[in-house]
């Protein structure tokens, strides 16, 4: 073949092979322009793929509806174009698609409609008017941005509905009939930094939705709520909002019906009329790290189990700071709480772990056990309260090791039973270091208790206990007092130093063992029975009292009471 023959076919090949290959565009995306008087709808039936609607400003009175990617958006240094759509002002139905600049509204359905797409952009409109509806609404949509919006006077201002994998942030969502924000069955979603002021129910709802991230909003003026998760909404995220001033019978943020495994985490919440955070029937949340202030109570758990309460600050709460009711497992750990009427309170509740909290300035009592059962009170730090630790009607808990200082009274157990109160410090108590009124069973073991106004450790109408290895000194009254018809209790091996009436005092006492003590420098008697029958008083080491180191007011013998092997000097029979 020669040469020329040779060329023809390559060029005929090429020609072919140029014929063959796919079309690119000739041209950039078109800016197609829409002044008052013409439709935007037309523009958007005129426009290509990709093309760019700028909108003049004037009133545009239709629903838009876009089927293809496109940009819509507002002139540059105009006002607001007005959309007025009777159902939508803008419904969208395909991906790729930003609308933005626009006062949109409509006086019966959605405002804004996203059908279920992907890449859609809102920003920076202001929507309202949206009579029984979210204002602007993802159906199904994912990987959309809903930004810098105002939306009001809407009945709910944002709605993801099935919708994952969305942005809805920095929008002001004012004067919602009935809810600013929700995520209704919506997963991995991020709520980010949107301000809702003045909703008649609820800020932000979330029922149904899983692993979203809610961050940085704040919420204020909620008729009920701030945020609440329902419905079993789990694995989310709830940090760095603020939730101020929801109604006098409203919550700050809220968890309920099996809500789990949620984190909340360095929120601000002050002026609610019910709890500032409150759990309730739901499981493993972690509440972390926020300040609840101005509130009737700070945190809640009701039907809750194994939570975590840790690191808050709570204060000037009326009722009290955390309320723990029908609820077992749960942490409290290391909260402050100060300035509030109550501190921690527990009702009806077993099984949780109370480590670590510092209650100070309490109107009423620091930590309350009410008819609540085998809980751990441990290393806390109790000042300026009524009663430090109170037990009421409470059986088989554990108070270990906790500081109580400066408190009306340091320890107090009433008709209470089977606990063990080991451990503690407690000093400076305007009435009784420990007291046990109308119980029985319970163990005070290895406590030190200074400087009470009346008695170190009282028993009062108390039955069977045991106050064991105790360090009692400086009390006002006496150190340990056994006293108005309480028996078969055990007072063993306890140091008893300078009181200032006596060491250890049985008045009205029957049955009872005082065994092994070591009492000094009482200001009258060392041990003394009075009124009292039928008591072992053995093995005891007394020394350097005011008076008598041993007195019994049944002397002359024969005595009501056995006194036996006790070391003294003085006593007041032969």
């Amino acid at each position: 073949m020669n040469r020329k023959v040779i060329y023809t076919i390559a060029a005929v090949v090429g020609i072919l092979t140029g014929l063959m290959m796919p079309a690119t565009a000739s041209a950039s995306p078109a800016i197609i322009e829409v002044w008052p008087g013409q439709s935007i709808q037309n523009a958007v039936f005129a426009a290509a793929p990709g093309d760019t609607i700028i909108v003049h400003e004037g009133t545009y009175n239709e629903t838009v509806h876009v089927h293809k990617p496109l940009t819509i958006k507002a002139a540059i240094g105009e006002d607001m174009p007005v959309v007025d759509g009777v159902t939508f002002a803008f419904h969208i139905h395909a991906g790729d698609v930003t609308v933005e600049g626009f006062e949109a509204r409509s006086t019966w359905n959605h405002v804004i409609g996203i059908d279920p797409v992907t890449n859609v952009v809102i920003s920076n409109n202001d929507v309202f008017g949206s009579a029984g509806h979210p204002a602007i609404v993802a159906f199904g949509s994912s990987n959309c941005v809903i930004i810098g919006n105002r939306v009001h006077d809407n009945y709910v201002g944002i709605g993801l509905f099935n919708a994952d994998n969305n942005q809805v942030i920095g929008n002001k969502v004012l004067d919602s009939g009935y809810d600013g924000i929700w995520l209704v069955n919506a997963d991995n979603n991020e709520v980010v930094g949107n301000n809702v002021s003045s909703t008649v129910e609820c800020g932000i709802f979330i029922p149904g939705s899983n692993n979203n991230l809610i961050e940085g909003n704040t919420v204020t003026g909620s008729g009920l709520e701030g945020i609440q998760l329902n419905f079993g909404s789990s694995d989310n995220e709830v940090i760095g909002n603020e939730v101020f001033n929801s109604g006098p019978d409203g919550w700050g943020i809220v968890m309920r019906e099996n809500s789990n495994g949620n984190k909340f985490i360095g929120n601000t919440v002050s002026g609610i009329g019910l709890a500032g955070i409150q759990v309730w029937e739901s499981s493993d949340n972690a509440i972390r790290a926020n300040e609840v202030s101005y509130s009737f109570t700070g945190i809640g758990l009701n039907g809750a189990l194994d939570n975590v309460v840790e690191g808050n600050e709570i204060h000037d709460c009326k009722a009290g700071a955390i309320f723990v009711g029908k609820s077992s497992g749960n942490l409290v750990q290391e909260n402050e709480i100060y300035d509030t009427g109550g501190g921690i309170i527990l009702a009806k509740s077993e099984g949780n772990h109370i480590l670590g909290n510092e209650v100070s300035q309490i109107k009423r009592d620091g930590i309350v056990l009410d008819g609540s059962s085998e809980n751990l009170i441990e290393e806390n730090e109790l000042s300026d309260c009524g009663r430090g630790v109170f037990l009421t009607n409470a059986n088989g808990n554990h108070v270990l090791q906790n500081n109580v200082h400066a408190t009306f009274a340091g320890i107090c157990l009433v008709e209470s039973a089977k606990n063990v109160v080991a451990k503690n410090e407690v000093s400076d108590s305007s009435e009784n270091g420990i007291a046990l009124e109308v119980s029985s069973g319970n163990v005070v073991e290895e406590n030190e208790v200074t400087a009470s106004s009346h008695n170190g450790i009282l028993l009062f109408e108390a039955h069977e206990n045991e106050v064991l290895g105790n360090e009692v000194k400086e009390s006002a009254f006496n150190g340990i007092a056994v006293q108005n018809g309480s028996t078969g209790n055990v007072v063993q091996k306890n140091e008893v130093s300078a009181s200032d009436h006596n060491g250890i005092m049985l008045m009205n006492a029957h049955e009872n063992h005082v065994l092994k003590n070591e009492v000094k420098e009482s200001t009258y008697s060392g041990i003394i029975a009075e009124e009292s029958t039928d008591n072992l008083i053995k093995g005891n080491e007394v020394k350097d009292s005011g008076e008598f180191d041993l007195f019994d007011t049944s002397a002359p013998p024969p005595l009501d009471n056995i006194w036996e092997n006790n070391v003294y000097s003085t006593r007041n029979w032969q």
